[in-house]
C-alpha cells in the first residue's frame, strides 16, 4: 500500500491531498489497487458516509489508482456485495474460434523481415504464392488472410516481439503502384537513381538504378566514375540480366544533369557496341581509384539481388477500363499484383522480344528455382556477408 494512504486519516486530509498541485503517484498493479480500495473503504466506513463524502472518497480512489469512475463504482459495488475484491477477469465462456495461431504470426513476422514489410495487398499475394505456387504447407491458413486481418496480426504483441529491425544498406526504391506507360514493348530503360554514396561499404561509389518501363525489371549496379570505360561493363551486365533485348535509355523530365549524362552515355555505348560484339576499348580520363570491393558488390547486385527483384518481388501494375461515359480509367486490381517476370510473361508478344537463345520455358524454370522467401533469404545472407566489417569473413 502507498505511503500517502497510511498518512490520510481523516476526510479533511483527503480533501487537502486532492487539492495539492503536486503529481500524485498511482498504484503499480491491479492487486495494489484492490488492496488500497479495501483499506480505504474499511478505514472510512464508506457505507455510512454522506453522499458528498462518498463522492470525495471515490474521487480520491480514482486519482490514486488511475481507474475510471465507472470502474471504481463497480469495484465498490463488488465490495459491498461480497466483502472483498477479486479479479473476475478470465477466458470467455464461449470464445470465438481462433483462426491464426502463434506460429502463423511468427511466420508472418519472418516473411515481413525478409521482404521489408510490403504493403498489405502485396503481402497477401506473397503469402498466397507461398502456398499455391511453391506448395509450402506452413502458409495454408495465411494464404487466405484478408488485408484488414493482416494489419491486426501486425499489431499483435507476439508479432511486435518477433519482428526485428531490418538492415538495408542498398535502399532501393519500392513502388507500390506502377504508372501506365506509353511504350509498346519492354526494353525502354529509365535511369531512376544516380547517387554517390558517402559512407558505408559503398562509400566513394556511384549507385545506379535502372528500371524497364513496361515490365518493371530492375537493375542495380555501382561504378567508381561516370565515364564510358566503366559504364560499358554495366551495359554488358544489363544484357546478361534482362531476358529481353534493350531498346534505349532515358530519364524523366527533370533537371538532374547526372541522370541525363548517364542515360546518354549508356545509349551511346549500347548503340556503338551491339550485343555479341567484342570488347570496346576506351581510355578513361580518371585515375583507377575505385573501391576495392566494387567487383564483389556488382557480382552481388547482378547474380543475387537482380534475381530476387525481377523474379520474386511483387509490384502493382495498372489496368485500364472504360467507364459509362466512355472515358478510360486507370485502376489497380489485386489480380495485377505480379513480379516483373510475370508481367513480361503476360504480354501477348513476350517471346518475340526475348534475347537470342532465350525461351519462356527456360525463364519459367529460372523463376521456379526458388520460392519468394528462399530468394529473399539468399539476398539477406549474401548482403550480410558482403557488408560485414573487414576481418569478420
Amino acid at each position: 500500500m502507498s505511503a500517502h494512504a497510511r498518512r490520510l486519516q481523516t476526510l479533511d486530509q483527503v480533501r487537502n491531498f486532492l487539492d495539492d498541485d503536486r503529481t500524485i503517484p498511482q498504484t503499480r498493479s491491479r492487486e495494489d489497487a484492490y488492496r488500497l480500495i479495501e483499506h480505504t473503504v474499511a478505514h472510512f466506513d464508506y457505507a455510512r458516509l454522506r453522499k458528498a463524502d462518498k463522492g470525495l472518497v471515490r474521487s480520491y480512489l480514482g486519482v490514486v489508482t488511475g481507474l475510471s469512475r465507472a470502474q471504481i463504482t463497480r469495484l465498490l459495488k463488488q465490495h459491498r456485495t461480497t466483502g472483498s475484491l477479486s479479479d473476475r477477469r478470465g477466458a470467455p465462456r464461449r470464445p470465438f474460434p481462433r483462426r491464426y495461431t502463434n506460429g502463423d504470426i511468427e511466420l508472418l513476422a519472418r516473411v515481413d523481415a525478409l521482404h521489408g514489410t510490403l504493403f498489405a495487398r502485396a503481402t497477401c499475394r506473397l503469402l498466397r504464392r507461398a502456398y499455391e505456387v511453391f506448395r509450402d504447407r506452413r502458409f495454408e491458413r495465411l494464404a487466405g488472410i484478408s488485408k484488414g486481418h493482416l494489419y491486426n496480426l501486425r499489431h499483435s504483441p507476439r508479432y511486435l516481439q518477433r519482428q526485428g529491425a531490418t538492415r538495408d544498406p542498398i535502399r532501393l526504391g519500392s513502388r507500390e503502384r506502377w504508372r501506365p506507360q506509353p511504350f509498346p514493348r519492354p526494353g525502354h530503360l529509365r535511369v531512376v537513381t544516380v547517387h554517390r554514396r558517402d559512407a558505408g561499404a559503398l562509400a566513394g561509389l556511384y549507385l545506379l538504378e535502372l528500371v524497364d518501363e513496361v515490365t518493371g525489371f530492375q537493375f542495380v549496379g555501382s561504378v567508381a566514375h561516370l565515364d564510358p570505360s566503366e559504364l560499358i561493363s554495366m551495359v554488358d551486365a544489363l544484357r546478361r540480366t534482362f531476358p529481353f533485348t534493350l531498346v534505349d535509355f532515358h530519364v524523366d523530365r527533370e533537371m538532374q544533369p547526372a541522370k541525363r549524362g548517364v542515360a546518354a552515355l549508356l545509349q551511346s555505348l549500347h548503340t556503338e557496341r551491339p550485343a555479341g560484339t567484342g570488347a570496346l576499348h576506351l581510355r578513361s580520363a580518371y585515375p583507377r581509384t575505385a573501391n576495392r570491393y566494387v567487383a564483389a558488390i556488382n557480382v552481388f547486385f547482378e547474380r543475387t539481388l537482380a534475381y530476387y527483384l525481377n523474379y520474386h518481388r511483387l509490384l502493382l501494375f495498372p489496368s485500364e477500363r472504360v467507364d459509362a461515359r466512355g472515358r478510360t480509367r486507370v485502376v489497380y486490381r489485386d489480380a495485377d499484383i505480379m513480379t516483373p517476370y510475370e508481367r513480361l510473361r503476360s504480354l501477348a508478344s513476350a517471346s518475340d522480344w526475348l534475347m537470342p537463345g532465350t525461351t519462356l520455358a527456360h525463364l519459367d524454370a529460372v523463376a521456379s528455382a526458388m520460392s519468394d522467401n528462399e530468394a529473399a533469404r539468399v539476398v539477406a545472407e549474401a548482403r550480410d556477408h558482403l557488408f560485414q566489417k573487414p576481418g569478420e569473413h
